[in-house]
């Protein structure tokens, strides 16, 4: 089974450090992702309707909404990533386009990334206390690099479910599905609320979003399951039924689906970063590197 070594959640969004053997379901995210090899070999990602390999030296970019699995080595053999989803708000924050979207989705890691990214994993495998203002400038660093080394490409749309979705129809069923998660809900009834029928609903979402609405949904409620699971207080049972499963065996088996561990195991290994405050990141600067954090030697 795979396991999540440590999980930090901050105003920048979550780095997670994963030992992985298990494929993941098809899903998305509404983060910018991208995976780093740590350890091991073997694994690779579907994206874009190819195969990327997971291999030393090479990241493999998610942009926000964009449909991706897993797939593991081959063997039972486990593989170490370090996983980044980065909120958009904070991206803007950081000084980096908030509308950015990758060009490609396989890269080479420039030498000095490759160091960046092997201490963030030391950190994050030794359990040391992490500096927010620190781990916020690693991150752009990171980010800022990749982009330097991959043009944007003109013409993308912009980040985020408002900018992706321009159809005023779509957006209306978005944010119907936003304030509906949990909620049991007919197709039929969402595409109504679009004032559309339901297979142009289903077509003109497609076209607007590049997934369909099953996968937006699961999305919304993963995204809702890991902040309940890192903010604590709610039981698993509570917040299965406060997601509309119908058992809590359900909510985890759909958790493992699609985030490669259990809700439990996942609440074990996450933690919240003093700062840690979502609606914060829409609006606060970006710390500035501190003294004797000098990220930006590893460029």
């Amino acid at each position: 089974m795979s396991t999540a070594i440590r999980i930090v959640q901050g105003r920048f969004g979550r780095l997670e450090l994963l030992s992985m053997d298990t494929a993941l379901a098809l899903h998305a995210r509404g983060q910018l992702h991208l995976l780093l090899p740590v350890a091991g070999a073997g694994g690779a990602v579907d994206v874009r309707g190819q195969r990327y390999p997971l291999a030393p030296g090479q990241a493999v970019l998610m942009n926000a909404w964009e449909p991706h699995a897993y797939r593991p080595p081959a063997g039972q053999q486990r593989q170490l990533l370090l996983a980044l989803y980065a909120e958009p708000g904070w991206l803007a924050a950081a000084g980096l386009p908030p509308a950015v979207r990758w060009g490609r989705a396989c890269v080479a890691l420039p030498p000095g990334l490759r160091v960046l990214a092997e201490r963030l994993a030391t950190l994050m495998a030794q359990h040391e206390g992490m500096d927010e203002a620190a781990l916020q400038a690693g991150l752009a660093v990171l980010l800022e690099t990749l982009l330097a080394h991959q043009p944007l490409p003109q013409g993308h749309a912009g980040f985020g479910v408002v900018r992706r979705a321009c159809d005023a129809r779509i957006r209306k069923a978005i944010d119907y599905l936003r304030s509906h998660v949990g909620a049991e809900l007919d197709m039929d009834t969402v595409a109504a609320e679009a004032c559309l029928s339901r297979a142009h609903f289903f077509k003109l979402f497609r076209q607007s979003m590049h997934l369909t609405p099953a996968l937006y949904v699961n999305a919304l409620r993963i995204d809702a399951a890991i902040a309940g699971l890192g903010a604590g207080g709610r039981a698993l049972r509570q917040l299965s039924d406060d997601l509309g499963f119908n058992a809590q065996s359900h909510f985890s088996r759909f958790f493992r689906e699609h985030c490669g561990v259990s809700p439990s195991q996942y609440r074990q290994a996450v933690e919240r970063l003093p700062a840690c405050d979502v609606a914060a990141a829409q609006r606060a600067p970006v710390a500035h590197v501190p003294a004797g954090a000098d990220w930006r030697a590893a460029r």
